[in-house]
């Protein structure tokens, strides 16, 4: 296809347009068009964990962050604006506290309370860097050589950069240049590039936001723009984000009155869909056949929130849409127009991106708006995936986040109480297969944490341990199985299981109900993921002297570390209308199990009746659910607990 590879010659010299390593997002894996999405992160998926940080030497104020590999090393890129300059350092990410393998600064920093908004582009060893007034500079990133530098380049805007092609540009030009000489190709003199945009590169024509119009450059020679293609759709282009693909040229317009956003037909420019205003700073990714909108919006009265929406790329209808309501105990929220949605980026079926009123990383199914991961964080200043990793930029440090293989089993119960003694049965299984030949694969190791009600540990004995312990570590080799089982002694306890481990792992809590050491009565319930929404089948049956025979019990955790689940319980009938609301709060690693007829004491107390309908379990961050029908409080068997995601 001819946007992957074009053979030209200019000026004597060839080049080839290929996709750049890096330079719309400052990630691995995105292409020319500033996408923001990585499709190269194997199987990076929520929930996440904290894998490492990363102390930035002698970074006080970062505001850009480039990930990247060269030459079998790992890198991070990091711009810091100053009053007084624009530094970039160059660090080992494989490193804790590294100090800076190189730095190069620009003179003067950005305008006083502006942050940096250029980010450098990388491919074959060399980065673009600029972001001062008058200055781009091509650096050798192995030894941070200066191969070239353009100081006639007013307010640089974020380039583009393949291995025979260097695209950059501001105010007052744009040009094409040899990234390893500097040899202009070919340069155009009209005022194009706002500040705080990037150029974008589709096919073999570069679109520049300007004032006013989004302008398109032919790569073979851009002296003029484009008179093809018309496309006067912002209202003064700056911040504005371009991303061009296939067809069409999707916009967004920050700085507009209203948040516009919109596409253009890439044959001329001409209008694709009408234009629609959505709220504040609105950005773009595009991914998965979904453009991605991150803005900020009214929620609550004349209160705003940061807001996402997926639109159908062809027919702009909304595929969903999801707003981040302001969190009990939130005493200090920024003020409008520091409450959006920032930082989006999307990999692996999932959006990733910022709460700014919150300070939250957030988490979603690119497919459906479920919320998968949430954690607490203040001070993100920018957001990367990159290595099968999530990487988070703070004023001097980077924090990286790999892939969580901890299981949530929601409820256990040991112990006796009227006669009844409860266990609970911990079974994991190995899914890797073994190798018929050669070295076996690694057993996967972990630890079993018993917890109670409120999230601390909790004794329990186990079978084969010859005292109460609140944790197990096990072994369980490739296509193996591990289980351990509660003995049941003491008074009646409950809470909840998470089982921590260094490899994918599948497991079941299995309770039990018996007298005298024999096991009457089983329901097996297997780990679930957490979501922010999530329906289980709620049965009941009629109330007969006083009591009912058939209950269903619905146990919650909060697995966050940090944060409150603000959850909300909902009884549905079969039809999906709403009778009866409870709420719940809980505290970060808390649990709670009831009853439906003790949530929803109000509304069964008035319907003596049999009850057969669903409970849908909302939260401000993701919460496990597990449910279990049960007969006189003893038999029961298990509810699938659905969340929509893939």
């Amino acid at each position: 296809m001819r946007h992957w590879l074009i053979g030209v010659v200019l000026g004597f010299v060839p080049f080839q347009l290929l996709a750049q390593t890096v330079g719309d997002h400052a990630t691995n894996g995105f292409t020319n068009n500033r996408t923001f999405l990585n499709s190269e992160i194997g199987d990076l998926a929520p929930p996440l964990e904290l894998f490492s940080t990363v102390s930035l030497t002698g970074v006080t104020s970062a505001d850009i962050l480039l990930v990247f590999g060269n030459a079998g090393a790992k890198y991070l890129l990091v711009g810091e604006g100053r009053p007084d300059a624009i530094n970039y350092h160059l660090f080992d990410r494989t490193k804790e506290a590294p100090p800076a393998l190189w730095t190069r600064s620009f003179s003067p920093g950005p305008l006083a309370g502006l942050r940096l908004t250029y980010t450098p582009a990388y491919s074959n060893g060399i980065v673009l860097l600029g972001g001062a007034a008058q200055s781009v500079r091509a650096v050798r990133v192995a030894d941070g050589a200066q191969l070239w530098t353009d100081d006639g380049v007013f307010s640089p805007v974020s380039p583009v950069l393949t291995p025979n092609l260097a695209l950059y540009g501001g105010l007052n030009r744009i040009v094409a240049a040899n990234p390893t000489t500097g040899a202009p190709f070919w340069q155009s003199s009209v005022t194009a590039a706002q500040p705080g945009v990037s150029l974008a590169l589709e096919g073999d024509r570069l679109y520049v936001p300007s004032s006013g119009d989004i302008l398109a450059f032919s790569v073979f020679d851009g002296t003029d723009p484009d008179p093809s293609f018309s496309a006067p759709v912002l209202s003064n282009g700056e911040s504005a984000n371009v991303i061009p693909v296939g067809q069409y040229v999707f916009f967004s317009d920050p700085k507009s009155a209203t948040g516009t956003v919109g596409a253009v037909l890439a044959s001329n420019g001409g209008s694709a869909w009408n234009s629609v205003s959505l709220g504040q700073n609105p950005t773009l990714a595009l991914g998965y056949d979904r453009l991605f909108v991150f803005f900020e919006d009214l929620c609550e009265g004349d209160q705003t929130c940061p807001t996402v929406y997926a639109l159908d790329p062809d027919a702009r209808s909304v595929l969903w849409q999801r707003q981040d309501h302001l969190a009990t105990g939130n005493t200090q929220p920024p003020a409008k127009g520091a409450r959006s949605a920032v930082n989006g980026v999307i990999g692996n079926n999932v959006v990733y991106y910022y709460d700014q009123l919150n300070q939250s990383v957030r988490a979603r199914d690119a497919f459906t708006g479920t919320l998968l991961w949430s954690a607490k964080k203040s001070g993100v200043r920018a957001l990367s995936l990159a290595d099968e990793s999530l990487f988070l930029l703070f004023s001097n440090r980077v924090e990286i986040y790999k892939r969580s293989e901890e299981l949530f089993l929601a409820h256990f119960a040991d112990g006796t109480a009227a006669a009844d003694t409860q266990t609970t049965l911990i079974a994991l299984t190995n899914p890797e297969p073994p190798t018929l030949a050669g070295p076996a694969p690694p057993a996967a190791q972990g630890t079993i944490h018993f917890l109670d009600q409120n999230g601390a540990p909790i004794a329990v004995r186990l079978r084969g341990q010859q005292q109460s312990v609140t944790t197990l570590d096990f072994a369980v080799p490739a296509g193996a199985s591990f289980q351990a089982e509660s003995l049941g002694e003491g008074d009646l306890k409950s809470g909840w299981i998470s089982v921590t481990a260094n490899r994918p792992l599948r497991g079941t809590s299995i309770f039990r109900l018996g007298t005298n050491q024999d096991v009457l009565y089983e329901a097996g319930v297997a780990a679930n993921l957490p979501a922010d929404e999530i329906f289980v089948f709620a049965g009941v049956s009629p109330l007969v002297e006083g009591s009912r025979i058939f209950n269903t019990g619905v146990a919650i955790v909060n697995p966050s570390l940090d944060e409150v689940a603000e959850t909300t319980l909902e009884l549905l009938s079969p039809s999906g209308v709403s009778l009866a609301v409870d709420t719940l709060s809980l505290e970060p690693r808390s649990h709670e199990a009831r009853f439906a007829t003790e949530l929803f004491d109000t509304y069964f107390s008035g319907h003596p009746e049999e009850f057969s309908g669903s409970i849908r379990v909302s939260s401000r961050i993701p919460v496990v659910v597990t449910a279990l029908r049960t007969k006189n409080g003893r038999q029961a068997s298990s509810y699938p607990a659905g969340a929509a995601s893939r």
